[in-house]
Parts: C-alpha cells; sequence; structure tokens
C-alpha cells in the first residue's frame, strides 16, 4: 500500500535504565509493535556518558548522550534504514550539549517526518532552552514539508499524507490495559490527522 506507515523509530531513554521516559518510551513501542504488527517498530536509545544497558532486541541503534558524532551517525542509520516517522521523546536532560542541542545534529540531517512528545514544558525557559526548543520545533516543521511534498498520495484518498497502518483483526490478549490505552491513543491521533 503506498504512503502507508511501515516502519517507525522511537527516539529517547529505553528499560533496563530506570527513569520515567525509559518507562514510556519502553511501553509505547510495545504498545505500537503489539497493536501494529505489520509494521516495524524500534528504538534508539539514549545512554549516559560511560553507560551501556543490555537493551532487548527492539533497540537497535544507541547514542552516547555526550557524543555529537553518535548524534549524525544515528541520523545516517534512520535516512538509510528507509524510516517512515521518528517520533522523538523530548526532555532536556536526555540529550547532550547546552539545553540537549546535541539532538539538533541529528534532525537537521532527516528525511522523514519527525512527532515530538515534549515531557516537559518549561514556564520561563532560559535564552539557550528556548533557542534549542525553536530549532527543534524548526526542524519537525521542515520534515513535515519535505515528506507532504515528496510523498505519493495514499492509495484511495486525496491525500500526501502518509496512510496509518491498519489495525490487527484481533487483539493479544496478553496486552496490559497500559499498552492498549497508548495504542487506542496512537491510533485515534493517526485517524483525526488533518487531511490536506
Amino acid at each position: 500500500m503506498p504512503g502507508a506507515i511501515r516502519t517507525i523509530a522511537i527516539l529517547g531513554n529505553h528499560a533496563p535504565r530506570q527513569c520515567g521516559i525509559a518507562t514510556f518510551t519502553t511501553d509505547l513501542s510495545e504498545s505500537i509493535g503489539a497493536e501494529f504488527s505489520e509494521s516495524d517498530c524500534f528504538v534508539l536509545a539514549m545512554n549516559d556518558a560511560g553507560r551501556h544497558h543490555e537493551y532487548p532486541a527492539r533497540v537497535r541503534f544507541e547514542i552516547a548522550e555526550s557524543d555529537l558524532a553518535s548524534y549524525r551517525r544515528a541520523a545516517d542509520f534512520l535516512n538509510v534504514n528507509a524510516v517512515d516517522v521518528l517520533c522523538v521523546q523530548h526532555e532536556y536532560g536526555i540529550f547532550g550539549g547546552k539545553a540537549g542541542s546535541h539532538v539538533l545534529a541529528l534532525l537537521r540531517e532527516l528525511r522523514m517526518p519527525i512527532v515530538t512528545t515534549l515531557h516537559t514544558i518549561l514556564g520561563e525557559p532560559t535564552p539557550v532552552q528556548r533557542g534549542t526548543m525553536d530549532e527543534i520545533a524548526g526542524a519537525v516543521r521542515r520534515a513535515r514539508a519535505r515528506a507532504t511534498t515528496t510523498a505519493p498520495p495514499a492509495t484511495g484518498t486525496s491525500s500526501s499524507a502518509p496512510a496509518a497502518p491498519s489495525t490487527r483483526a484481533a487483539r493479544s490478549s496478553s496486552a496490559s490495559p497500559r499498552r492498549s490505552a497508548a495504542a487506542t491513543s496512537i491510533r485515534r491521533r493517526t485517524a483525526a490527522a488533518p487531511r490536506s
């Protein structure tokens, strides 16, 4: 099906790292994988300087927080693997550089749409934090513009936006309520996406 979302990458912390973003990213990737089994969903995990975790197979790339070159390698990895969409789990503290600015090196190079979850909204950001957030928003807008001008329309629609993956006919009885709720939320947001 032309225009279908088949490969989804998620950037963030991942279990067994212990923090709220790791839990969120782990649950999100498992939910997408369970709900859209025909799609490929994988994670790019952020590592603290000098740390490595024993990640599950779903984690296919690790980024060293303070290593700017690893962010660029991650962008190359995503582009070469024809990822359809990147979901960024943003928290200033998980990315290296001033106010997490290292992530910009990755976002500037991407050739796919970017969806960003902001886990912290600052009422009074510093000028550096504001600049980083403005650049993230700009990268998301540029990626969306590239995607809508280059993506073929989905079969049977007049929209240039990618079609949502079809849902499975039967749900797994082992899916947790939290995973099912996350997948339902994703499905609703995908179905409610504005059409051009």
